[in-house]
């Protein structure tokens, strides 16, 4: 078992435990992608089974996946407000609130998400980010892999993009839109095929 998964069932176990916790602590866990989604199926489905199992029944953690108790807009300020107690959520629909965090997005600094990952969390771990986090505490923080442009129409140059209406999830990316011509449209991506 990975000692982050028992160390953080140990460590939710301990914040609820009492003198005599007859029923498990209970948590709500949303996450605002759609459940078939790679992040629920890949990450936080098997992340909760390993957390349950290691708490030895102390905690019982339920999953509400989609938008029932938050969207990628506001998921951050559900779990502030309580509504759930932790939640996945992706930094593009909050541009703004998290400024040192985006430098992640910057296009062409980091090739491998892995890599990009790891330097994102040391970045919290040596409190150069840690500000932006006072009012959460992150289990996770991670690197995807960056977007390309996908078009009905053939683009082989930067000219071909002047005019088009590009999809984008973040404000480096807004900003790079603009300066190739074409137009953003922010959404979260759970919009973007439908669009």
């Amino acid at each position: 078992m990975d000692l982050r998964i028992a160390a953080c069932a140990a460590a939710i176990a301990l914040a609820f435990a009492g003198p005599a916790l007859a029923q498990p602590a209970q948590l709500k866990f949303a996450s605002p992608a759609p459940p078939q989604s790679p992040v629920n199926t890949w990450g936080i489905q098997p992340w909760i089974e390993e957390v349950q199992k290691a708490s030895d029944g102390t905690v019982e953690i339920k999953a509400f996946l989609g938008p029932t108790l938050g969207n990628f807009n506001n998921i951050y300020e559900r779990t502030i407000s309580g509504v759930t107690d932790l939640a996945f959520g992706v930094f593009g629909p909050m541009a703004g609130q998290f400024p040192r965090t985006d430098v992640s997005s910057l296009p062409f600094e980091g090739g491998d998400c892995r890599q990009s990952s790891i330097a994102l969390w040391r970045l919290l771990d040596q409190g150069l980010i840690a500000g932006e986090y006072d009012k959460i505490k992150p289990m996770a923080l991670f690197v995807v892999p960056g977007s390309g442009v996908h078009t009905k129409k053939e683009v082989k140059a930067v000219d071909d993009l002047k005019g088009l209406k590009v999809a984008v999830f973040a404000r480096v990316g807004s900003h790079a839109a603009d300066l190739l011509g074409a137009t953003p449209v922010t959404m979260t991506p759970s919009d973007a095929y439908q669009s």
